[in-house]
């Protein structure tokens, strides 16, 4: 099952991301949620820190490598675990 979600991973992960660096400024939850996401994969904006039309965030100045490839790995990583935690869950 995983083998065959994870092309599907990677389209997810790419349109969240676009979604969330567009929005970027507009609600300060998700700004936390994005930050987060460049401090710790020390990446910037979804492709490359050009995404940023306006200005670059400060938490990923320093980051030349977007997201997406960094995110799409982990989630990978952890698909099969979150497949598993998912179905226990919908056995409770």
């Amino acid at each position: 099952y995983a083998i065959i979600e994870k092309p599907k991973a990677k389209r997810h992960v790419t349109t969240a991301l676009k979604d969330l660096v567009k929005q970027y400024g507009n609600d300060r939850h998700l700004d936390t949620v994005l930050d987060e996401i460049q401090r710790k994969l020390q990446c910037c904006g979804a492709e490359s820190p050009n995404d940023y039309t306006v200005r670059t965030p400060a938490s990923c100045e320093q980051y030349n490598e977007g997201c997406i490839g960094k995110v799409t790995e982990l989630t990978r990583k952890h698909l099969n675990a979150t497949i598993v935690t998912v179905f226990i869950f919908a056995l409770l």
